[in-house]
């Protein structure tokens, strides 16, 4: 199957690399790539369920062997999310030894939803003390910053947290999809640098 992305979009920027890495363990297997088109080269998969079609305990019943076929014991874990992933970021960090899965090193959730609504019983006493860094913007239309404020709340004491409101980018909203526009150096600096940090970092905890 080849699959064509366009050039920067950053969902895709690392995608033939990380197939490359996990080589059919856990994900479709590179056959080829070529970085100056965006194109690479997968084998055939046939499209199953979307998750978010089916109940949340069956979604994660379906998603653990997979995280646990990804997961390689060199690499640092991140849980790192943006919007609903931005909070389910933290639920796995409050969960993931309970669900057999690696705990993460460091946590990065970029305008999460609120908790409430994907999680009503939520308790983030679980997540350890490590690194917890929060972005919400000011203008941010979908969700708002409330749903980052009350993840900020609900961590224990003690929490490395790093929680900063956006306000603007260079005449640009902070708004819900600006996370996405890393062609604005700006925004990058704000965003995405600070989640490579934290994958540096988490690189020199001793495992």
């Amino acid at each position: 199957m080849l699959k064509l992305n366009p050039l920067g979009e950053p969902e895709s920027e690392h995608e033939a690399d990380a197939l490359a890495f996990w080589d059919g363990r856990g994900a479709v297997r590179l056959l080829a790539s070529d970085p100056s088109r965006g194109a690479i080269l997968i084998e055939r998969c046939r499209p199953g369920t979307q998750l978010w079609a089916v109940p949340d305990d069956e979604a994660l019943d379906a998603v653990a062997p997979v995280f646990r076929a990804l997961h390689r014991p060199d690499l640092p874990v991140v849980a790192a999310g943006f919007s609903v992933g931005g909070t389910l970021a933290f639920v796995y960090a409050a969960n993931a030894p309970d669900w057999g899965l690696p705990r993460p090193r460091a946590v990065y959730s970029i305008f999460p939803a609120d908790p409430y609504q994907i999680e009503p019983a939520l308790d983030l006493s679980g997540v350890p003390a490590i690194p917890v860094v929060l972005r919400a913007g000011d203008h941010d239309t979908v969700v708002g910053r409330d749903g980052a404020d009350t993840l900020a709340g609900m961590l224990r004491p003690g929490a490395h947290l790093d929680y900063r409101i956006i306000r603007s980018v260079k005449g640009a909203w902070a708004d819900h999809y600006l996370p996405t526009l890393v062609w604005n150096p700006e925004v990058r600096r704000l965003f995405w640098t600070p989640l490579d940090r934290l994958v540096r970092d988490a690189q020199r905890v001793p495992r």
